[in-house]
């Protein structure tokens, strides 16, 4: 082999799987190494060899098999043991719309508004509003007359406000 500036030659040659019979270009200063065989024709030899699987098994590393694919999410943390754990902690309000009562109320006065917003028609990005607020007026919370179905737009500007357990804005429009 010929060395070019204190180097080995980079200029490529052609090579044959000694396994398969496959032929491609293969760096001249590579072949020093090289056993003879393509990439693939290697990781099929290796893993064939019991000894091998179990090492690389033991590391997590996947083993070429012809059953399927392990599911990864199965493995992953849960629980306490998800690295995002808060103890379990879920807030009131999500329970509270998380009820069923509080779904059912929302299908009840979406249904009587016919799906659509009261104040601009608009049947996309729709809310259920209550108009007197839930948190001034909590034993309204499943009345569905003190509902009413806006749109996103229209819930931001017409819904009520309502800071520190005082009304800023109250309800108007539809």
């Amino acid at each position: 082999m010929s060395k070019k500036n204190g180097r080995l030659s980079r200029q490529p040659i052609a090579v044959t799987c000694k396994t398969c019979g496959r032929q491609w270009l293969k760096r001249r200063d590579s072949v020093v190494a090289w056993l003879g065989e393509c990439r693939s024709c290697t990781s099929k030899r290796t893993a064939q060899q019991p000894d091998v699987k179990a090492a690389q098994r033991a590391n997590g590393l996947r083993v070429m098999s012809r059953g399927p694919l392990p599911n990864h999410w199965e493995n992953r943390p849960r629980g306490a043991a998800h690295y995002n754990w808060k103890g379990g902690v879920t807030s009131e309000v999500t329970k509270f719309y998380r009820l069923s009562a509080m779904r059912a109320w929302r299908q009840a006065v979406l249904a009587r508004d016919g799906f659509a917003c009261r104040s601009c028609s608009a049947t996309e990005n729709l809310a259920t509003d209550h108009i007197k607020p839930l948190a001034l007026f909590p034993e309204l919370r499943f009345d569905v007359d003190n509902g009413r179905t806006l749109c996103s737009s229209c819930h931001a500007k017409l819904g009520a406000k309502v800071r520190n357990g005082q009304l800023v804005r109250a309800a108007t429009g539809a």
